[in-house]
């Protein structure tokens, strides 16, 4: 069995190779950063036609549609979440111009949303500061006083 002291320097040098890889990724891409949405609205918006045709000439083809027009539904919506965490472009008013525009199609306000997932992560886990923006927090005993019918919903 290898001492401690190897098993510490395997470790140090497997974290030194991620980061080393990783480093890439640390930095925005500009290329990367205007081809992502490009492609993704391009094929959400060819699914959303796609589904509109298949509406017209038969639920099935609609049904196969579904989900990869969710699919590039959610992208959009993971790119409008990094453009608000600042993290899409090296420009935060590249960022913010692009989560605005993309909000129109994922129907999700942008500012607000902005705003409200910063609260969120600022107070996440404090429940002192529970409110807008997070996901429902409560203690055991909070959790318990609610009647059973409350207990698995969000509100």
């Amino acid at each position: 069995m290898p001492d401690d002291g190897a098993i510490g320097s395997v470790a140090i040098s497997d974290n030194l190779l991620l980061l080393k890889h990783l480093a890439r990724y640390a930095i925005a891409d500009r290329r990367r950063a205007v081809l992502q949405p490009l492609t993704t609205t391009a094929a959400s918006l060819l699914c959303a036609v796609a589904l509109l045709y298949g509406v017209i000439h038969g639920l099935g083809l609609a049904a196969l549609l579904a989900l990869p027009a969710a699919a590039f539904l959610v992208r959009l919506f993971i790119i409008q979440h990094d453009c608000g965490h600042g993290s899409f472009f090296r420009s935060r008013r590249a960022d913010d111009t692009l989560g605005l525009i993309i909000s129109f199609m994922t129907l999700i306000p942008y500012t607000l949303w902005r705003r409200d997932h910063a609260v969120r992560h600022a107070t996440a886990g404090n429940l002192e500061r529970r409110g807008r923006g997070d996901l429902t927090t409560l203690t055991v005993r909070e959790y318990l006083a609610r009647p059973r019918s409350a207990r698995s919903t969000d509100t």
